[in-house]
């Protein structure tokens, strides 16, 4: 980046940097190997820690494949002939992915035709409760097709429709 209008070699000097001190100099060698064994001593702490899960991870595979092969070898006979793939011609995914292709053009097509969905759900409440869709006076109705026991049940004896 250049400055314009102002002299390089008038009022900022390229050459003439901040002198160092000899003191503040020394005081930043020591801050740097400071610096410097807390850094290697982090690394090689690093290593440790990597080597360990290494080690448990190694352990960890050779229980599970050991672990594996005695499953294997125990329930295998019950699996001869078995093939176990998962495929296009299973159907399983054809028929999820038509599913779910359905559920977005389902989905599109209610955003995009709100206001008609709404006024067919409206319609099929109406209708729902015009033929009688949930009674909360359950308690309270009288079916007519058996004799009065008083509470508008049926009586106990009454043939089961």
């Amino acid at each position: 980046m250049g400055k314009l209008g102002v002299g390089v070699g008038e009022d900022f000097p390229m050459d003439d940097g901040k002198p160092r001190d000899t003191e503040s100099e020394a005081e930043w060698q020591k801050a740097r190997e400071e610096w410097r064994k807390a850094h290697d001593e982090w690394h090689k702490q690093r290593e440790e820690w990597r080597e360990k899960r290494r080690e448990l991870r190694d352990k960890w595979k050779k229980f599970r494949d050991q672990f594996r092969a005695e499953m294997r070898e125990r329930y295998s006979a019950r699996y001869e002939g078995w093939d176990h793939h998962w495929g296009w011609d299973d159907g399983r995914i054809v028929v999820g992915l038509i599913a779910i292709l359905g559920l977005v053009a389902l989905t599109i097509l209610i955003f995009s035709h709100f206001t008609l969905f709404l006024g067919l759900l409206v319609l099929g409440g109406l209708w729902f409760a015009w033929r009688g869709g949930f009674d909360h006076h359950f308690e309270d109705h009288i079916d007519h097709r058996f004799p009065q026991t008083g509470n508008g049940s049926p009586p106990a004896d009454a043939p089961k429709a």
